[in-house]
């Protein structure tokens, strides 16, 4: 990314010499793909409103598409799933009238992983399949393993993990030949997910260090929070909260420092989860009361109403308990 950044800032100083404007509009929409792929969202978002701009006030209708896509990827990875839905869909309808197939692919994967962060997995799923077959006929190999990442994403939060595998497993494949480290660390982290949900933990420990080793390579800082946020479950359900509340609190500064809505949300829900193993019942609540406020201005109302549900079962578990502290062990009342 750094070598990137270098060579489009070079090529974005030539380009303004020679007053090329199309030129420069193509080298910031570049500049601010790295900046997102790099989780450095707020930098991102002002490179592509200026590129929107140029290319509003040239007419150049496929630029200004591909930097409104841009915007709403920004927006979708900083949690603003409302915004990001108004931004695809404006992309969708140029790329529509423009006949760009390739783009309509894109920005309905965009649409379905927007659907998916907000819970809506039908629609999700809906979507993803609608891509995919974009992709087929263009034979776009990335796109394809992209969608299919994303239909198992679906498919796992919904916990069909029969049906999650096959496609993780082959999204990988395609990610491996293809040489894409990124995507790549993004379908192990999913796996992983997978086997953590299954209990099979040592697997699910050796996949996300495996990813966190890959995103650390490539100083990619939002697959790095996701890595640890997965490590962090993991050691909280094997009853290791110690070392759980240490990655939860890795992914949650990164997660702050990114402006990503989402990711604070599900630190916070974790945390809180591991608060209220230890029974430590105010710290639970008031990081289960963060999580639904953070969950709230995102608009991810599961993640909302599960960190309020939670937040009250621990006030009422605690104004119930009278007697003796009880075991510091895992409680029934939070088995999440």
């Amino acid at each position: 990314y750094n070598r990137a950044i270098s060579f489009y800032n070079d090529a974005l100083g030539v380009y303004t010499n020679l007053g090329a404007r199309g030129g420069r509009a193509n080298a910031i929409a570049d500049l601010a793909d790295v900046h997102r792929c790099r989780g450095e969202y707020d930098r991102a978002i002002s490179l592509y409103i200026n590129a929107l701009e140029i290319y509003t006030n040239s007419g150049t209708r496929g630029g200004r598409a591909n930097a409104i896509a841009g915007l709403a990827d920004a927006h979708r990875c900083r949690g603003e799933y409302d915004r990001a839905i108004l931004l695809y869909t404006d992309a969708l309808e140029i790329y529509t009238n423009l006949g760009a197939r390739g783009g309509r692919g894109n920005t309905i994967a965009g649409l379905a992983d927007d659907h998916r962060c907000r819970g809506e997995y039908d629609r999700a799923i809906l979507l993803c399949t609608n891509a995919l077959e974009i992709y087929t006929d263009l034979r776009n190999r990335e796109g394809r393993a992209n969608t299919m990442a994303g239909l198992a994403e679906a498919h796992r939060c919904r916990g069909e993990y029969d049906r999650t595998i096959p496609l993780y497993t082959n999204a990988l494949e395609i990610y491996t030949s293809l040489g894409e480290r990124e995507r790549r660390g993004k379908a192990i982290v999913g796996l992983a997910d997978v086997h953590r949900r299954r209990c099979k933990y040592d697997r699910a420990h050796l996949l996300y260090s495996d990813a966190l080793k890959i995103y650390t390579n490539l100083g990619d800082r939002e697959g790095r929070s996701k890595a640890f946020a997965g490590l962090a479950d993991v050691h909280r359900r094997r009853g290791k909260y110690d070392v759980a509340i240490l990655r939860y609190t890795d992914a949650l500064e990164i997660c702050t420092d990114l402006s990503d809505g989402k990711g604070r949300a599900d630190a916070l829900l974790g945390l809180g989860k591991v608060y209220r193993h230890q029974n430590r019942c105010a710290d639970a609540v008031s990081s289960y009361e963060q999580a639904a406020e953070v969950a709230e201005q995102s608009g991810n109302k599961e993640v909302m109403t599960e960190a309020l549900k939670k937040a009250a079962d621990a006030r009422a578990f605690s104004t119930r308990r009278m007697g003796p502290e009880i075991s510091h062990g895992r409680s029934r009342l939070d088995k999440a």
